[in-house]
C-alpha cells in the first residue's frame, strides 16, 4: 500500500498481476484511496473497476468483505477531504 503513495501507476501494474480477484479488488480499493489525494476522477475510475471485479464473485461472503473494504476506503478518503 505504501507503493500507491509513491507511484500510483506502478501500483496499478502490480495489482494487475494479482490473480486472486478478492485481493485484486482490495488492492484496487487501496490504490483508489491514495489516488483520491491526487486525482479524484482517477480514483473514481479505479473504484468502479474494483466494483466490477467484485460483481464477478460467486461467494457472497467474499463479495460482502470486499465491498465493505471499498466502502471503508471511500469513507477514509472522505474523512481526509473534510
Amino acid at each position: 500500500m505504501y507503493l500507491a503513495k509513491v507511484d500510483i501507476e506502478k501500483a496499478k501494474e502490480v495489482a494487475k498481476k494479482i490473480n486472486d480477484p478478492y485481493w485484486n479488488s482490495y488492492a484496487l480499493a487501496e490504490i483508489a484511496k491514495y489516488s483520491a489525494e491526487v486525482d479524484v476522477e482517477k480514483a473514481k475510475e479505479v473504484f468502479e473497476k474494483a466494483i466490477e471485479v467484485v460483481k464477478r464473485f460467486v461467494d457472497s461472503k467474499e463479495k460482502s468483505d470486499v465491498l465493505l473494504r471499498i466502502v471503508e476506503s471511500l469513507a477514509e478518503g472522505r474523512y481526509r477531504e473534510d
